[in-house]
């Protein structure tokens, strides 16, 4: 009887019939009530004659080690008596999935012969990875005794790691658990394999197993784990990876120019510099710039063309402490687009001209043909107000006492079709401005008396009046205010109520009534400094003898002494003496350093002693006194 089998998966090659010794059969550890085993036919094998009794099978050599990897050859080899029909069979899970019937070859002088069988597990429909047992017996698969009596002797098959050993198996270190921290690094690895023509992931720690191999967990650099297989895998294979610095966020962009764009990006700590990449026409990035240093974190590229979507990104550079060579971080899958323009511009003021009028002005851009001015609404929308501007500043009018506005401005370029299309820049920084009256300037302050200080300001058109305010010089206080003017055209104001010798700081706003509130404008946050002081005092002089002066000073209020000055002939004042207050209405003093016949000019300063020095007061008025000879004349 001829029968024909499957040997697609199992391929079975016999060799030349030799007498052998005897040997030691191989013992199976597993016994199994096999079902008949089916017979598996194909129409690429060979037609085999299977007639004739049952071969004696004497020794089996094969299955040490159990573990099979799939793809690769298993040499099986059997000693079986000539001629007669011997089955092989593989089951899974208790059930045959492929067997065959063979002939033993034919032995020149009775002996037992040599076979040997070639295993190929390479059919993902059948030889998946998993548990399976071999039973060999004499006879064909009809042979229900002989199968019964079957040894069974289990293996198991597994898929290798090794890409030498399986072409589907790709390895590479996920990057995202291979960047620098300062401690030590666990890297785990992508290992994809291709079953039955599906990709499939394995699972770290469930397919396999990774162990760094060296020191080198802290470091940037060249680093070795070994990579083991597990479960339904087997094989081990020494990998290295990079242990990459740590890569900078997206950088930011902003035109520099018509032509140049502007990137900054954070600093790396473990960085020895950065590497710049912009994407070119064919859509990968090539570099473009190399910064030295981890603080520089800028880069202008240049010579671009306006009008240009560029994209960029930022690597970070790091010296590999196991090899003579640099490691860069992680690359990005995009970047930073942005589309050449021309620079941003930038306010440099914004300032109230009247209550309904602002004005804007910006710094001049580069490049610009001209700009586009826009009001922010409260959801950030814009609405254009003045466009094609040539110069860089502009008049907002028609606006609202009292109400805030927020302004931004752009500049643009014309683009390259015949200047029909303006490319507008990035928009400058928001500007909030609310509408109000001018600020006032403050002309003058001084002090009119001890405790009166005299102020005078600029007049403001379109407000309602002025506030003014005052605070004690080198104290942590708060302006306070101190009076309402009201009236547009009361320029002035005197504060009665100033202390001798405080030195104050005033200060003014205009407002505009609207409704119940008062909408003010903005004032000098210095102000004016100045002391309430003493007013001058008067001198009465009088000539007492020919050889001394007295000097009767008036006492003001607020003064704790005088300082007195005086002058001979058209000679210079010179201070003469330092004079408590004296009790009463007058403080005297009595000059003996006077001639006869001289004319001498007095005059007094008022002092008040605060607790940190002493302040002068205004100068009096001066006083002369012409010496005189008191002698009496003889009648003749």
């Amino acid at each position: 009887m001829k029968k024909r089998f499957l040997c697609a998966l199992l391929t079975s090659t016999l060799c030349v019939a030799t007498a052998l010794p005897a040997a030691a059969a191989i013992t199976g550890s597993v016994s199994e009530n096999a079902a008949t085993a089916p017979v598996m036919t194909s129409d690429a094998e060979e037609e085999l004659d299977a007639e004739g009794a049952p071969a004696e099978i004497v020794r089996f050599y094969g299955l040490d080690p159990s573990v099979y990897t799939y793809g690769k050859e298993v040499d099986l080899e059997l000693v079986v008596s000539p001629e007669g029909q011997y089955t092989v069979a593989i089951y899974k899970n208790g059930e045959c999935i492929d067997s065959y019937t063979r002939k033993a070859p034919a032995s020149s002088d009775g002996r037992d012969v040599k076979t040997t069988i070639k295993l190929a597990f390479n059919d993902t429909a059948t030889w998946a990875a998993g548990d399976y047992v071999m039973k060999l017996w004499g006879g064909d698969a009809t042979n229900t005794a002989a199968i019964n009596a079957a040894k069974a002797y289990p293996f198991s098959i597994k898929r290798s790691l090794v890409p030498a050993d399986n072409s589907a198996i790709t390895i590479k270190p996920d990057e995202t658990t291979t960047c620098y921290t300062g401690n030590d690094v666990a890297p785990k690895f992508i290992i994809k394999d291709k079953i039955d023509n599906k990709e499939v992931t394995l699972v770290q720690g469930t397919d396999f197993d990774v162990q760094v191999i060296g020191n080198n967990t802290k470091k940037v650099g060249t680093a070795t784990a070994k990579i083991t297989g597990k479960g339904k895998y087997t094989g081990e294979i020494d990998e290295q990876f990079l242990i990459r610095p740590r890569a900078p966020k997206l950088p930011t962009a902003e035109c520099a120019s018509n032509t140049a764009v502007k990137l900054t990006w954070n600093k790396i700590a473990e960085a020895t510099g950065y590497q710049v990449f912009r994407r070119n026409e064919s859509g990968t990035f090539t570099k473009v710039g190399d910064c030295q240093g981890n603080t520089t974190t800028d880069f202008v590229d240049t010579k671009l063309t306006s009008g240009t979507e560029y994209e960029y990104q930022i690597l970070s550079v790091a010296d590999d402490d196991f090899a003579i060579s640099q490691v860069t971080s992680a690359v990005y899958t995009t970047g930073t687009k942005i589309t050449v323009t021309t620079a941003t511009p930038k306010f440099s003021e914004v300032t109230n001209i009247s209550t309904t009028k602002v004005k804007l002005t910006w710094g001049k851009v580069e490049g610009a043909k001209g700009y586009n001015v826009y009001q922010v609404n409260k959801k950030g929308k814009l609405k254009l107000v003045k466009k094609n501007l040539k110069k860089n500043t502009y008049k907002v009018g028609k606006l609202t006492c009292g109400k805030t506005y927020k302004f931004t401005v752009k500049a643009y370029v014309l683009g390259g079709d015949n200047g029909k299309t303006k490319l507008e820049s990035a928009q400058a920084p928001t500007k909030e401005i609310q509408a109000k009256p001018v600020a006032p300037k403050l002309t003058e302050a001084k002090s009119a008396s001890s405790t009166k200080v005299a102020l005078k300001w600029k007049r403001i058109s379109d407000c309602t009046g002025y506030l003014v305010y005052r605070k004690p010089v080198g104290e942590d206080e708060d302006w306070k205010l101190i009076a309402t003017v009201t009236g547009s055209n009361t320029l002035t104001y005197t504060d009665d109520k100033a202390q001798t010798g405080v030195k104050y700081a005033y200060t003014l706003a205009s407002y505009k009534q609207v409704r119940k509130k008062k909408v003010k404008s903005l004032m000098d946050a210095k102000g004016i400094r100045v002391y309430a002081v003493s007013e001058g005092p008067s001198i009465v002089t009088e000539q007492r003898r020919e050889n001394k002066a007295n000097i009767f000073i008036k006492n003001v209020p607020g003064a704790d002494g005088y300082y007195l000055y005086k002058k001979a002939g058209d000679g210079k004042f010179t201070l003469v003496a330092t004079l408590t207050r004296g009790a009463g209405d007058w403080t005297i003093y009595g000059d003996m350093n006077v001639a006869v016949g001289t004319t001498y000019t007095y005059y007094a300063e008022p002092y008040t002693d605060t607790d940190d020095k002493r302040v002068k007061g205004q100068k009096g008025a001066e006083a002369t006194l012409v010496m005189k000879s008191l002698t009496a004349t003889t009648k003749k």
